[in-house]
């Protein structure tokens, strides 16, 4: 019994022991249980701080993809994957400061609220302030210490710390097909990539739409549509009915040349109907040898449409216009941050904000008969780096606040010798500003000086920290002079300053226009919706229309945005409702199909199709010449010379330039040609590409879609 007694014992301080280890070892099992969910939860805070970054991420894209479209007819196509990606980078640096570094910073006592979803500040803290940095090029961004601590409500407590970092895809924006295109060109005379332009001085008739490039496949720049589209010179009269006329570079008319353009059905404008011809370009320019007894001139009875600026560069030139005009563009989307001085960049660049510039003596600007006058943009002071090699990819430019001017007032915008202390004067030579960065207790910028004596309050217009910035000019490698131009706060600033600026110096600003000579800038005031100060000037009075609207207004960009787009869809296809993109530059790949012409010399095929006893042809090849009377279709690999004194009706396609001599009548015929395109077994071919469809995103742009954040530096205990 005494035994059995003691075995039973010792069994029940076995199962003792078993059962006090296992409740041991199951409470260890359920901690082990507790930490690891915390552990994983943890996670669950990252996700959510992630998915609150996508839609910042978001934002972003729909705010870079406004800013694209503003500025996409003046971005070359090999930029404008980088400037899309810059902008997205730009817009979510600014999201990252503004709603989301403020609310995961150490030490400030954070919301989490601001950020998550399902933990609040009980369960979480942040424990770093994150930091953006961006990559070279800034186009991808990089979210640096994103750290928590997670604490459930049993007191385990886990830690994460890690990098985002987010890179951006670029779709190319392709959504929709080309249509139609084949019936767009019949209505055109000439379809030229790189140039229309003459090499003698051209008089008659041009009747049909015209499209001029500007297209140049051998440039070695990244923009290669830095050729004029529309060149002419040469003492040319001209006369051009058009309801359409387009290029996605410049309008040059030169030496003294004369342009009249109206709508297509101009010539029987007596019958009371006025015809209007649409104008698009990036920008117009008159310029070269002219007078006031032969003047270089354009008058256009129609809508004008300009990516950038009108200047009038020629003495004594003139552009006179019945119609309305638009200068779209405000590109409020500048990407830089700094100059080489390292001065704060405002908004608008002199590439893409566009203005009315009158650089010469007796120069005339009329727009007493337009009806409207939309000038989104303003002017700039372009300092080139040196004088007499002409244009350097250095020139520095500087706002001015001016969306009409001229460029006597340029002067406004240097720093008063007043404020530059123990020099005295701007400009001032190169050794002049050595002492100015060397000896800052003799020699230094003050800009109170200006309203200490009696003049602009600077202080309420630059920026106080950086109140200039510096342009080294070098006049033909002997003298150097340095330059020193106000540094304003913003774009709306500069536009301010000018107004108080012409108001308070009207002496001065008297004296300045006093060298435009007989020149005259008319407009009326009530048709102008400007950003900038519209300058007036008739008979020696200078009068001033200020602006109505400040650089972020939503209409300007909208209206931008929309302009914008009608111009790509109208140079990349001929069709302004088209939204893609034309890959290779060469429009005339939307029209016809180039690989149809396999031989090289010229080439003329009778279309066996004749009209009033006048008979079509299909004139192929890569150069081609018209030296007679000629109907028909041309297409050229190359160029197309028209001799002096011949004639031609229908339509010329060619990826080179057209090259226009002598006296001329040339013709477009949309009935016959669009028969032809679309009927003639000959002709349809060549035409076959016209209904290519394009690869796209097909719709609405969003962040997933587009935007990858990974993970980089993870570290979690």
């Amino acid at each position: 019994m005494i035994l059995v007694i003691v075995c039973m014992l010792f069994i029940g301080i076995i199962a003792s022991l078993i059962l006090v280890y296992t409740s041991d070892n199951l409470k260890i099992l359920e901690r082990k249980g507790m930490g690891s969910n915390n552990f994983y939860t943890a996670e669950n805070v990252i996700d959510e701080v992630k998915t609150n970054l996508d839609e910042l991420a978001d934002q972003a894209i729909r705010t870079a993809y406004t800013k694209w479209l503003q500025q996409y007819t003046t971005t070359p196509s090999g930029q404008q994957e980088i400037v899309f990606k810059k902008l997205f980078a730009s817009a979510l640096k600014d999201l990252l400061n503004s709603q989301f570094v403020p609310y995961a910073s150490a030490g400030a006592n954070p919301n989490p609220s601001q950020l998550l979803y399902q933990f609040d500040s009980t369960n979480v803290q942040w424990l770093k302030s994150p930091s953006i940095t961006m990559n070279g090029d800034e186009t991808q961004l990089t979210l640096k210490d994103i750290s928590i601590a997670y604490t459930d409500n049993r007191g385990f407590t886990t830690y994460i710390t890690t990098d985002m970092i987010f890179d951006l895809r670029y779709p190319g924006f392709q959504t929709t097909i080309i249509q139609g295109t084949k019936l767009a060109a019949a209505d055109y005379i000439i379809i030229a990539d790189e140039q229309i332009t003459n090499n003698l001085g051209i008089n008659g008739i041009i009747k049909g739409n015209l499209y001029g490039g500007g297209y140049n496949p051998s440039a070695t720049t990244v923009d290669k549509y830095n050729t004029e589209g529309i060149f002419i010179n040469s003492d040319s009269g001209l006369q051009i009915y058009a309801d359409k006329i387009l290029s996605r570079s410049t309008i040059r008319i030169a030496d003294r040349s004369s342009v009249k353009v109206k709508g297509m059905n101009g010539e029987y404008d007596y019958t009371g109907t006025l015809s209007y011809s649409d104008v698009w370009a990036k920008n117009i320019l008159l310029d070269g040898t002219s007078s006031q007894a032969n003047p270089v001139q354009l008058q256009l009875q129609g809508n004008c449409y300009l990516a950038d600026d009108l200047t009038l560069n020629a003495e004594a030139s003139e552009f006179n216009l019945k119609g309305t005009y638009y200068g779209y563009s405000i590109n409020n989307a500048y990407l830089g941050a700094t100059d080489i001085s390292r001065a704060g960049l405002v908004s608008g660049t002199p590439e893409g904000s566009s203005s009315i510039i009158l650089n010469a003596k007796d120069a005339v600007l009329n727009l007493t008969n337009a009806t409207k006058i939309w000038i989104a943009g303003k002017s700039f002071v372009s300092v080139p780096y040196r004088y007499g090699l002409g244009a350097t990819p250095d020139n520095l430019s500087f706002a001015q606040g001016e969306a009409i001017t001229y460029r006597g007032l340029q002067a406004a915008y240097l720093l008063p010798g007043d404020c530059i202390v123990g020099i005295g004067h701007n400009p001032m030579t190169a050794g002049e500003y050595a002492k100015l960065t060397t000896n800052p207790a003799s020699c230094y910028v003050d800009i109170s000086m200006s309203r200490r004596k009696g003049g602009i309050r600077l202080e309420d217009y630059v920026n106080r920290s950086t109140p200039y910035r510096v342009a080294n000019v070098d006049y033909n490698g002997t003298d150097t002079m340095v330059y020193l131009y106000l540094n304003f706060q913003s774009s709306d600033k500069a536009t301010q300053f000018s107004e108080q600026y012409i108001t308070t110096n009207e002496e001065l600003v008297d004296l300045w226009m006093g060298t435009f000579g007989d020149g005259k800038i008319l407009f009326n005031p009530t048709a102008l919706y400007n950003i900038g100060n519209a300058v007036g000037y008739s008979s020696g009075t200078v009068t001033q229309t200020d602006s109505k609207y400040s650089v972020s207004n939503a209409d300007m960009e909208d209206k931008q945005i929309e302009l914008s787009s009608q111009y790509s869809g109208l140079v990349t296809s001929l069709d302004e409702k088209y939204a893609g993109a034309n890959l290779n530059g060469f429009l005339t790949d939307t029209v016809v199909d180039m690989s149809k012409i396999t031989q090289n010399a010229q080439t003329e095929t009778d279309l066996n199709y004749q009209i009033g006893g006048i008979s079509y042809k299909l004139i192929t090849g890569d150069d081609i010449t018209i030296n007679t009377s000629t109907t028909g279709i041309v297409i050229a690999k190359g160029d197309v010379s028209i001799l002096n004194s011949a004639s031609f009706t229908g339509l010329i396609i060619a990826r080179g330039k057209v090259m226009i001599q002598g006296n001329v009548n040339l013709n477009a015929d949309p009935d016959h040609i669009g028969y032809l395109i679309q009927n003639h077994d000959v002709v349809s071919p060549y035409f076959s590409l016209s209904n290519a469809g394009t690869a796209g995103n097909g719709g609405s742009i969003f962040a997933s879609d587009l935007v990858t954040i990974s993970y980089d530096n993870w570290r979690k205990n």
